[in-house]
């Protein structure tokens, strides 16, 4: 898969709670071994979407970035040991010395780039105590992340502070079958797609569902919807069958089974904002 491919597909399922915090899990904790990747921005982007989600953000990228690092010590111990079995003779090079004054506490630098994830695997080369290792990486590791997320946030509020603006006036949305409805607030968590856009959501849902076809499904108007439950999804709007003039909510698809969705996110929710 090509690496914009990928970092579309990464973005669309930040954007949606439900999955956003089990993808920033993932890639908080693959950054943290010797692979070259960066979890901050897939942080800051989950914060920027879903501002609520700041703390539980915060410890979930903690949490991974971790035990990432645990990880990664145990490789090191690993290396350590099969180093003595083919020399025959422990290591005691003159650069892993200072490391071993410091002790544990050296992992406090673990969120350093690019040497905090071999400060990990060093660690372990030098069979530091596991735990108080895993505790130091934790605090600084969680002091990073505080900080730069709150520093991005500052200077680049974006949606962020949308969550402390006044809310926009709320409409009322029925259901084609039933008497509940749906709340919306257009422009701060819903919006009405455009001709060309709601065309293409269609061709979209058909392709993946194919029995809506058999069905003759043909929305009037597609919204694109942050439902408190379930992230983003999309709402197909049908003319009322007991309201002239009215339309009426006749399904709902979770937004994060498509493609076009963060295109579509930028479009009408985070276009012009730094």
């Amino acid at each position: 898969m090509p690496m914009e491919a990928w970092f579309e597909s990464v973005l669309a399922l930040l954007a949606l709670p439900k999955f956003g915090l089990s993808t920033l899990f993932v890639i908080a904790f693959v950054s943290a071994t010797l692979l070259p990747l960066g979890s901050e921005p897939a942080l800051f982007g989950l914060v920027k979407l879903n501002p609520e989600l700041f703390w539980p953000a915060i410890a979930i990228a903690t949490l991974g970035n971790t035990l990432g690092g645990a990880v990664t010590w145990w490789m090191g111990y690993g290396a350590e040991r099969a180093f003595e079995r083919v020399a025959h003779k422990t290591p005691n090079a003159h650069a892993l010395r200072w490391l071993e004054r410091f002790g544990p506490k050296a992992c406090l630098l673990a969120w350093l780039p690019v040497v905090g994830d071999p400060l990990c695997a060093v660690a372990g080369w030098l069979k530091l105590p596991f735990w108080p290792c895993v505790m130091y990486m934790g605090i600084g590791k969680l002091a990073r992340y505080l900080t730069m997320t709150a520093g991005l946030l500052w200077v680049f509020p974006g949606a962020a502070h949308a969550a402390d603006e006044a809310p926009a006036p709320a409409t009322y949305v029925e259901n084609c079958i039933g008497t509940e409805t749906t709340e919306l607030h257009a422009g701060s968590d819903s919006a009405l797609l455009d001709e060309n856009d709601r065309a293409e959501v269609h061709a979209a849902m058909l392709a993946r569902y194919r029995q809506l076809a058999a069905d003759g499904f043909a929305p009037t108007a597609i919204m694109l919807w942050r439902s408190p439950s379930f992230g983003w999804v999309y709402l197909t709007l049908k003319a009322h069958p007991d309201k002239p003039g009215k339309l009426c909510s006749s399904a709902s698809f979770s937004a994060a089974g498509f493609e076009l969705t963060t295109t579509l996110l930028r479009k009408y929710f985070f276009s012009g904002r730094t």
